[in-house]
């Protein structure tokens, strides 16, 4: 009897499973598109550029990929739109440039300047503004060579102490670039190789808050922690200067490697408060990105009736070892 109970029952599973099998069809819903404004405003530049395209679902492969830094934005490009801008509240001329489909405005920005951007699009008034900010006030800068055990090597790197001051009055919001080069050698001159922007800090500021670290020094120091956009503000400073602290790798750091050589440069850049929130909402993202799933997180922008955003920069290079004083080093062997 328990027998039959047994088969009878797996028979219902199975048919009734089978019955009721169905294939659910659903429709896609439709996603609208926006404009997407990518632009960086450079004080001290004679001419800035900026995009503009199409918004495009994000896993959708028939796009290419791009980066507000990038010359190739993602999604289709928006062309020739009539866009004015104001300076301080005189106008300014927007070109456009059909062969890159880039938008330019020519005439030198300086730091305080306001920017005021508008334009239609589908019939909407897209709108945003930013405002040039101060030039970071560097008060001094040190460098020395140190040695750090990594991977059974040595390896030799640049010690960078910068000391800041903070801008009265304001909110002041930074960023730090490396720029590290490597070139080799081949019938007498020096050709790109390999680039990095890796740094090595255990400087609270510089790692602004980002738990995160994918990495440690031989030496103890962070080796690139999950602020990989490298933004940070001086309200992390507990007095009015702060002396910011990082190692950059110098190569060549074998003698194996001496047709080697690199092209190291460091820049500090002050940056709107509207691109520190863009980076840093971004740097989010990418922590929360698990392969094609993500916990949701607002990306910051400043466009009205769009995305994207509408930034601001100074910039100030505070280091430089030039391909050119490469070149003198090999004359001179």
């Amino acid at each position: 009897m328990k027998h039959s109970m047994i088969i009878f029952s797996f028979f219902s599973i199975l048919f009734s499973s089978c019955y009721f099998e169905r294939i659910v069809d659903i429709e896609e819903e439709a996603i609208t598109t926006h404009l997407v404004f990518n632009g960086i405003f450079y004080a001290g530049r004679d001419t800035n550029y900026f995009h503009l395209s199409e918004s495009y679902p994000l896993y959708n492969h028939n796009h290419d990929t791009g980066s507000i830094e990038s010359n190739k934005p993602a999604g289709k490009m928006i062309q020739d739109m009539g866009f004015t801008c104001e300076i301080n509240g005189e106008k300014r001329l927007v070109e456009y440039d059909p062969s890159d489909s880039v938008y330019i405005l020519p005439g030198r920005l300086q730091e305080k300047d306001s920017l005021l951007l508008r334009g239609m699009y589908q019939g909407k008034e897209i709108k945003s503004k930013t405002r040039l900010p101060f030039a970071p006030q560097v008060m001094a800068m040190d460098t020395a060579t140190v040695i750090r055990f990594e991977s059974n090597y040595l390896q030799e790197c640049i010690l960078f102490r910068v000391k800041i001051k903070k801008n009265p009055n304001e909110n002041n919001y930074y960023r730090l670039l490396i720029n590290n080069q490597l070139y080799y050698k081949e019938l007498g001159e020096f050709h790109p190789w390999y680039q990095s922007n890796i740094y090595y800090t255990n400087d609270p500021v510089l790692i602004n808050g980002y738990t995160g670290i994918s990495g440690k020094a031989g030496i103890g120091q962070v080796y690139f922690s999950d602020n990989f956009f490298s933004v940070f503000r001086d309200a992390m400073f507990k007095e009015e200067e702060h002396t910011l602290t990082f190692y950059v790798e110098k190569y060549p750091s074998s003698p194996i490697y001496n047709t080697i050589q690199n092209h190291m440069s460091v820049r500090l850049q002050s940056i709107s408060e509207d691109l520190y929130k863009y980076y840093s909402s971004l740097q989010y993202s990418g922590s929360f990105s698990s392969g094609n799933t993500s916990t949701p997180v607002i990306i910051h922008t400043n466009i009205d009736n769009g995305l994207g955003i509408l930034g601001a920069c100074n910039e100030i290079l505070i280091f430089e070892d030039t391909l050119k004083k490469m070149n003198a080093r090999l004359t001179k062997e």
